[in-house]
């Protein structure tokens, strides 16, 4: 059975959070950097399930976290992320 889209929302913004986190980034880091006039809400309602990026910032979210789409959108047990030198890192 489908999720609704609310919960959805709010499972992307904690998985969201969770890399931001890992990544040791603040809210205003990533938000400045996705180009958002106002980087610590905007990224703050995303993680809330307020509301979601761009596909744009999507794109942008996944290369700076070095994450898979399909795990932000989805949360797939079963990505993949890029280091610096592009080497692959399964976390599955």
């Amino acid at each position: 059975m489908r999720k609704n889209f609310k919960l959805l929302k709010k499972d992307f913004g904690n998985r969201l959070k969770k890399i931001r986190k890992l990544k040791r980034l603040s809210q205003k880091e990533l938000g400045t950097f996705l180009g958002y006039k106002n980087p610590r809400s905007d990224i703050s309602n995303i993680e809330n399930g307020r509301r979601y990026p761009s596909i744009e910032k999507l794109i942008y979210l996944s290369e700076k976290l070095l994450v898979s789409i399909d795990y932000l959108l989805l949360g797939k047990e079963n990505f993949m992320i890029k280091d610096k030198n592009n080497n692959i890192d399964n976390n599955g």
